[in-house]
């Protein structure tokens, strides 16, 4: 990220959504550092590496289910500067995949078009 960029992703900070929700924000990420999911540094010991991205975090509402943290990755072009390197083998979808591909071409279009619904279990 040039220092124009930095500039102005600083000065973006986070989501509107964070003031709204500070306190589930602060509750979500104490959780995701415990967990070692992420990890919170100053940005006066990062500045000057140079190949540092900032993106803001958002949260999410759904209604009947549990708030949910973003980090808004397309933000400032980071999606593009990301190069794909991880083998295709670390992606498992089991049987998953295939069943779901064959119950799709299968599906009989008289009876309408093909509705899927992704559900997220840990809620």
């Amino acid at each position: 990220m040039t220092p124009a960029k930095l500039k102005v992703a600083l000065a973006y900070g986070c989501h509107k959504s964070e003031l709204r929700e500070a306190d589930f924000f602060r509750a979500e990420l104490a959780e995701q550092i415990a967990c070692g999911h992420i990890l919170v540094l100053r940005l006066s010991s990062v500045r000057h590496l140079g190949r540092i991205w900032l993106s803001p975090v958002a949260e999410i509402s759904q209604e009947g289910r549990r708030h949910k943290l973003i980090y808004d990755f397309t933000w400032i072009g980071l999606n593009l500067a990301v190069h794909c390197v991880a083998p295709s083998e670390v992606m498992r979808f089991g049987a998953a995949l295939t069943r779901l591909l064959r119950a799709i071409l299968g599906a009989d279009l008289e009876l309408g078009p093909i509705l899927m619904s992704k559900l997220d279990f840990s809620d």
